[in-house]
């Protein structure tokens, strides 16, 4: 079965646990009436799951028909999302829901006030088709956005003011949009007004509000096209929350990045980041136990990207972090690299313009290339 993470963590609040009645729970309980599910997601106040025989039950809060059941309902256990047959996966946002159909169609209810629900009016109260989707295979929404994963590109619809859609504007759209700047996107993680993408290669690539982070681009610049996350590679699966992002190495191990006021990023500290930091684990090397570091100690950064931090007796220690990993050199000739024996290993940039006539050259100022004329050469 298949998680999400939430706005602050991966939680259900009040009748989103579909146990037959409201109440917050501090502990699992079991869904009543619910089974075969294969996956699930959790939108703001209400919960899906797709089952395997390809139908889809949500329950929770349904004010604008996120349930799909044709009625603005609570409801407090699961009922099927009315007309829906043969669903591959699914996704959901703040107040509305989209399902993946085995040809690469999809369908969205509930709300649709930004265009989230793709054509339609403001809202939707049964699944509807997103108009001009097709051949998608992975879907994922934000708060008043949706995107799907097309032939290894990006195609993204509804609420653009901070760039959500990545087409390079920050207008609204009913319809799919082609995400600038990405291709080979296997996977996405959708976040409140924010959207991320893990690639064939391993990257993340992501865009739009970067308020905390939570683009991974070591900066707070709002992004209206795909930027690269630095420091991370090797991914096999990401998500994203309301303002922070996580995913996970072929290694296992776990990376996150953003908003951190709860304790999001699992890196011991509150302290929001603007790139990927390795989620602790206390229970195996190398990061040993924080409780002789102190909960406060901030062992993981000392600002190098190829080195892991973790409490040796009292005190913060330093080792060689995973070859391959993702990073940035620093220096002005030569783009992103990898880590390689502690160290980052830049690639050069290059500037070879195929002339046999020139001399090329990468100015350290801009970081760009001069092409200067040779003497004498025919």
């Amino acid at each position: 079965m298949k998680m999400s993470l939430g706005e602050k963590a991966l939680l259900f609040i009040g009748p989103d646990y579909g146990y037959g009645a409201t109440g917050n729970q501090y502990k699992p309980i079991q869904v009543k009436g619910l089974t075969g599910a294969v996956e699930i997601a959790c939108g703001a106040h209400f919960s899906c799951a797709l089952l395997a025989d390809g139908t889809v039950k949500c329950w929770g809060y349904n004010n604008r028909y996120q349930l799909g059941d044709g009625s603005k309902s609570t409801r407090v256990t699961p009922v099927a999302v009315k007309g829906l047959l043969g669903a591959v996966g699914i996704a959901a946002g703040w107040d509305h829901a989209c399902a993946l159909g085995a040809k690469g169609g999809a369908v969205c209810w509930g709300s649709n006030t930004y265009g989230q629900g793709g054509e339609g009016g403001a809202t939707k109260t049964k699944p509807g088709p997103v108009v001009g989707l097709a051949d998608a295979s992975h879907i994922s929404l934000g708060r008043f956005h949706s995107c799907a994963t097309v032939k290894g590109d990006v195609r993204c619809w509804g609420y653009n003011a901070h760039g959500e859609l990545g087409n390079g504007k920050l207008s609204n759209s009913k319809k799919p949009q082609k995400v600038i700047n990405i291709s080979g996107a296997m996977r996405l993680g959708a976040g409140q007004y924010h959207t991320c993408a893990q690639t064939a290669e391993g990257l993340i690539k992501c865009w739009g509000l970067n308020s905390s982070g939570q683009l991974g681009d070591d900066s707070k610049d709002t992004s209206v096209l795909a930027s690269q996350t630095v420091g991370i590679g090797g991914t096999v699966d990401l998500s994203a929350g309301g303002a922070h992002t996580c995913a996970v190495r072929s290694d296992g191990s776990a990376f996150c990045w953003g908003y951190n006021g709860y304790g999001q990023l699992g890196d011991a500290t509150k302290t929001s980041r603007k790139m990927p930091r390795w989620v602790y684990r206390t229970d195996a090397a190398p990061f040993g136990s924080l409780a002789k570091c102190g909960i406060a100690a901030d062992c993981a950064d000392d600002g190098d990207a190829c080195t892991v931090g973790s409490c040796v007796k009292g005190s913060c220690a330093h080792t060689a972090a995973p070859d391959g990993l993702g990073c940035q050199d620093g220096k002005p000739c030569t783009s992103a690299g990898a880590c390689k024996s502690g160290k980052c290993v830049g690639t050069a940039v290059g500037c070879d313009d195929k002339n046999k006539c020139t001399a090329d050259v990468c100015t350290p100022s801009s970081n760009g290339c001069v092409h200067h004329a040779i003497a004498g050469c025919k």
